[in-house]
C-alpha cells in the first residue's frame, strides 16, 4: 500500500544518508515499489541546472573628472554631487573617475566627506582609497606634502621660508596624457548609460571612456571665455570663446548651469543639444529670519569672491558699522585664505564643515559680487536656507527673472548698504524676504526643477 510505500521510503533514505549500502539494499529487495520512489529525486539530480539569473544593477554613469571633489567643499563640486544624487534618486549608479594625479595637488592624502557616498565608485589616478581617505602612491608627493606642513606650522608663528613650498601648479587646459587615457579606459565603466564630462576641458576624454553608444555630456558649470571682468580683477580668462565652443562641442550635449549661458552655447553650437539645468539645493522647512546685526558670506578662493569681498571691506562694512555699531560679518569659506587682514568686527572662520548652523543664525547674507559668471552656487544656497539675501545683478546673473523679488539687488555701494543696515534692523522685514527666498527656491531649485531634463535625457534611449 501507499502508506507502506511510504514508511519503506523514509527507512530508504535514513540508511542511504547514514552510508549503510546493506540496510538500503534490504529495504529496496523488500520493498521494490518504495525504491521507484527514488526516480524523481535522482532525475532532478541529474537534469542540468538552470544558472541563477544575474543580479540586475543599476545603469551606470561615467562620471570623469579633474576637479578635486571630496565634498561639497565649494560651488562647483556642490553643483556635481547635486546632479548625482538626482541621477542616483532617479534610478542611475554613477561612478566618480577622477583621471588625473594632479587631483592630489601638493596634498598626499584626501578626506572625502560623507556626501561622496552619493557615488557608487570613487577612483583616483594615483591614488588607492581605504574607507574614507584615498592615498597616494607616489612617494615624491609625500614629501611634498611634509613640506606644505611645515610650511604652514611656520607661517602660524609668523616665519616664512621662501621657496619651502607652494601650490601646485597644473594646467587645466592640458592635454590627456597617455597614462590618464589609459587610466580612463580601465576604470570608466564600459556599460555606462552616459558620459558626464566635468567641465569643458574634459570632453577630450569621453572617447576612452570605451562605452561607444552611450553619450557624452559636458558640464560646463559656466561660460568660463564670457566672464564678466573688472579692471582690478587680476584673474585671467582660462580659455577664449573659440577654443571653449571647440571643446564643448565634441559632446554630444551640454549642461548649463543658467538661462543666459545656455542661450549663447545654442547660438554657438546649433547642432548640440543644450540642456538647462541650475543648481538644486535642500530646501529649508521655514524661513530663517536670524540674529540682528548679524551679516555671514559664503565663499570659496576665487577671484569673483576675493575682488568682491575686498570691494565690500573697502567701501560698504565702514557704512554698516557707522549705521550699526554693532554689526559682526561672518565669513566662511577657503576665500579666507586669500585675505590677510580683516576688519573690526570681521571673523574669517576658514573653510566650516557644516554651514547650517551660521545660516540659522546670520540675519542678511551677503553676496557683493561684480565680476564671474555661471550660477553663483552660494545664492541658491542662501534661498533654499530661506534667508534675506543682499547681493549685486552679478549675484543673480542668469536667474535675474526666477528671483526677481526674492533678493535685494543693488550694484552700488550705498544702495547696498542701506538694504543691509534695514534688514539687519527689521526682524518682520527679514522674515518676508526669506519667505519670498524659500518660495523661489521651491519653485526654481528643487532637484525635480533642476534636473528634470537632464533625467529625462539620459533615461531616453
Amino acid at each position: 500500500s501507499a502508506r507502506k510505500d511510504a514508511a519503506c521510503f523514509t527507512d530508504l533514505i535514513a540508511a542511504l544518508k547514514a552510508r549503510d549500502l546493506r540496510a538500503a539494499l534490504g529495504v529496496a529487495v523488500k520493498r521494490p515499489s518504495a525504491a521507484l520512489l527514488l526516480r524523481e529525486p535522482i532525475a532532478a539530480r541529474l537534469r542540468p541546472r538552470k544558472r541563477p539569473a544575474p543580479r540586475r544593477t543599476a545603469p551606470r554613469i561615467a562620471l570623469l573628472s579633474r576637479q578635486r571633489i571630496v565634498g561639497a567643499t565649494n560651488g562647483s563640486s556642490a553643483y556635481v554631487l547635486a546632479m548625482a544624487s538626482a541621477l542616483k534618486d532617479a534610478g542611475f549608479a554613477v561612478d566618480y573617475v577622477g583621471v588625473s594625479p594632479h587631483i592630489f595637488g601638493r596634498w598626499a592624502a584626501l578626506r572625502l566627506r560623507p556626501e561622496i557616498a552619493t557615488f557608487d565608485r570613487y577612483v583616483v589616478h594615483g591614488g588607492v582609497r581605504f574607507g574614507d581617505l584615498v592615498v597616494a602612491r607616489d612617494p615624491r608627493l609625500w614629501l611634498t606634502s611634509a613640506r606644505a606642513v611645515i610650511d604652514l606650522a611656520l607661517r602660524k608663528v609668523g616665519l616664512t621660508l621662501p621657496g619651502l613650498s607652494a601650490p601646485a601648479a597644473y594646467e587645466k587646459t592640458a592635454p590627456p596624457t597617455r597614462a590618464e587615457i589609459l587610466f580612463t579606459a580601465r576604470q570608466a565603466p564600459q556599460d555606462a548609460r552616459a558620459v558626464l564630462c566635468d567641465y569643458a576641458f574634459l570632453t577630450r576624454y569621453a572617447a576612452y571612456a570605451m562605452s561607444p553608444e552611450a553619450p557624452a555630456f559636458v558640464i560646463m558649470h559656466d561660460l568660463l571665455s564670457g566672464r564678466v571682468t573688472d579692471a582690478r580683477e587680476q584673474a585671467v580668462t582660462e580659455l577664449d570663446a573659440r577654443t571653449e565652443f571647440g571643446l564643448l562641442g565634441l559632446a554630444d550635449a551640454v549642461i548649463a548651469i543658467q538661462q543666459e549661458e545656455a542661450t549663447k552655447v545654442r547660438a554657438a553650437l546649433p547642432r548640440r543639444e543644450i540642456i538647462l539645468a541650475p543648481h538644486a539645493a535642500e530646501i529649508a522647512t521655514a524661513p530663517q529670519p536670524g540674529q540682528d546685526d548679524l551679516l555671514l558670506f559664503v565663499g570659496s578662493n576665487t577671484a569673483p569672491n576675493v575682488v568682491g569681498l575686498e570691494w565690500f571691506f573697502r567701501e560698504i562694512w565702514p557704512r554698516i558699522v557707522g549705521a550699526r555699531p554693532r554689526a559682526r560679518l561672518m565669513v566662511a569659506g577657503s576665500v579666507a585664505r586669500a585675505l590677510t587682514a580683516a576688519p573690526d568686527g570681521v571673523t574669517m572662520l576658514g573653510v566650516v564643515g557644516d554651514l547650517a548652523p551660521l545660516y540659522t543664525e546670520a540675519g542678511v547674507v551677503i553676496s557683493p559680487l561684480y565680476t564671474g559668471s555661471g550660477l553663483k552656487i552660494k545664492l541658491i544656497e542662501a534661498l533654499a536656507a530661506g534667508k534675506a539675501v543682499v547681493g549685486t545683478s552679478i549675484t543673480a546673473q542668469g536667474v535675474e527673472h526666477q528671483v526677481a523679488g526674492a533678493v535685494e539687488m543693488h550694484d552700488d555701494a550705498p544702495g547696498f548698504t542701506d538694504a543691509t543696515v534695514s534688514l539687519l534692523a527689521d526682524a518682520p522685514t527679514r522674515r518676508a524676504l526669506a519667505e519670498r527666498a524659500l518660495d523661489c527656491a521651491r519653485t526654481h531649485f528643487s532637484a525635480k526643477a533642476s534636473f528634470g531634463a537632464l533625467i529625462a535625457r539620459v533615461t531616453r534611449p
